[in-house]
């Protein structure tokens, strides 16, 4: 009859993944903070699709980003491409948890999904897409620490072009039916100093 000093915590639940759904349509956003500064960035913004592709698009800002400008980024870089999701998942950070972002988001029809406070594992797909971009970058950041922002978008391609161990195939293939052809990793050399840089 002792009192349980070590209660059981409920295990938590992953966020359900909707198998009808096409690429895009239901998001996860996060940022990577804190990296050496790059072309004025300081941060990364990754947007994960959660339910379809597991494919990735980043875009480099600053840690200062607020609630308009994390849209406008969205805007730019995955609404041109696949249109307004369905659902955004994402932590509790000022730029989602804000009066602004969630006005916007019930006005464009969006629901937003907030992870519970202090379990980053709640949206596990998300912190496993940003555990590979960051090794990536120490790896990067070893030898260019600031010129990492110029290789984002052939980290975005390669990390498109992996077969994900989820879906089987990688993620331009389900959006796309095929997979782009990648810059060869050895190119014979020429005489022109402007493609020898």
């Amino acid at each position: 009859m002792k009192i349980n000093t070590h209660p059981t915590t409920p295990p938590l639940t992953p966020i359900p993944a909707d198998p009808s759904a096409l690429p895009f349509q239901s998001v996860s956003i996060d940022f990577i903070t804190d990296l050496p500064l790059s072309n004025s960035f300081d941060s990364l913004m990754v947007i994960v699709d959660h339910d379809s592709s597991k494919g990735i698009v980043l875009c480099p800002c600053n840690k200062t980003i607020d609630a308009l400008g994390t849209a406008l980024l969205y805007h730019q870089n995955v609404y041109r491409r696949f249109g307004l999701p369905k659902r955004i998942i994402s932590d509790r950070g000022p730029q989602f948890a804000s009066h602004v972002f969630q006005t916007l988001c019930s006005r464009l029809g969006i629901k937003s999904k907030l992870s519970t406070a202090y379990h980053p594992q709640t949206d596990g797909q998300t912190e496993r897409a940003n555990q590979e971009i960051e090794a990536y970058l120490r790896i990067y950041c070893g030898t260019a620490p600031n010129t990492w922002a110029e290789s984002i978008p052939d980290l975005e391609f390669s990390h498109n072009l992996q077969t994900h161990s989820v879906t089987k195939t990688s993620p331009f293939n389900i959006i796309l039916g095929y997979n782009p052809i990648p810059i060869p990793p050895a190119i014979e050399p020429t005489n022109l100093l402007s493609l020898s840089e």
